[in-house]
């Protein structure tokens, strides 16, 4: 077999068991160490594709504005590529300070190729948005709404790969997991969002401030880290129960 065939199965496999089994994905990557190329640039790809599509789809909808399609489709996409890479990498450090707060132990690449990974299922909205950007006008528009529609089961793909890759990633139960990876992000961005709103930037720095001195405490003992639950301990447990 050729090499370039077994690098796309290779490449097939993983994100196939990223999709549909992502526990055993992510302890293989753990047991390998992660790899940030693949994740990376699947989430590059989708996030460029996505931007592109979205906005050469509502162009042709507009018909006296399809002329922009060549200049603002790729456009878009690179800043839809570039600010959800900022974003993951950001929401990255977020997760891994959760997690260590929590008691986990884990490495910061790990959760970054998780994220990454966990944008896969946005090939869903991707496909639907082609087929809206090739038919435009009014026949594109039922894929466009469909597309909106397969953004939102995306999404909820996505959340689940990323708490149950967390849990992997640290030795975390589903519980600890889904606050580290989705309620506490969502409380602070919800929080930031509004103070920023109203100038508030003093809340921002309370919570960095906040952050800073648990892991003070942290280090000094005052909040124990105990032993990192084995992945095959975790799963045992049942990892569809979530314990906290």
């Amino acid at each position: 077999m050729m090499p370039w065939r077994e690098s796309l199965l290779e490449v097939s496999h993983r994100l196939g068991s990223v999709l549909l089994h992502p526990r055993e994905a992510f302890e293989e990557m753990i047991s390998e160490g992660p790899r940030l190329a693949l994740p990376l640039a699947v989430c590059f790809a989708l996030a460029f594709s996505s931007g592109a599509l979205a906005i050469s789809a509502i162009l042709g909808l507009l018909p006296p504005l399809a002329f922009l399609i060549p200049v603002a489709g790729p456009a878009a996409g690179l800043i839809s590529a570039v600010l959800t890479l900022i974003f993951l990498l950001l929401l990255s450090v977020l997760i891994h300070a959760n997690a260590l707060l929590l008691g986990g132990s884990g490495d910061f690449e790990a959760i970054l190729a998780v994220l990454a990974y966990s944008q896969a299922p946005d090939f869903l909205p991707v496909a639907a948005l082609a087929v809206s950007a090739i038919l435009g006008g009014i026949p594109g528009l039922s894929w466009f709404l469909l597309g909106a529609a397969l953004g939102l089961l995306s999404g909820l793909w996505g959340l689940w790969i990323a708490v149950v890759g967390t849990g992997v990633s640290y030795g975390l139960s589903s519980g600890k997991a889904l606050i580290a990876a989705f309620l506490i992000p969502l409380a602070l961005f919800v929080v930031v969002g509004i103070s920023l709103g109203f100038g508030a930037w003093w809340v921002v720095a309370l919570i960095v401030l906040g952050y800073a001195v648990a892991f003070i405490v942290r280090e000094r003992g005052g909040l124990p880290s105990p032993e990192p639950v084995p992945a095959a301990q975790v799963e045992e447990g049942g990892g569809d129960e979530v314990e906290l």
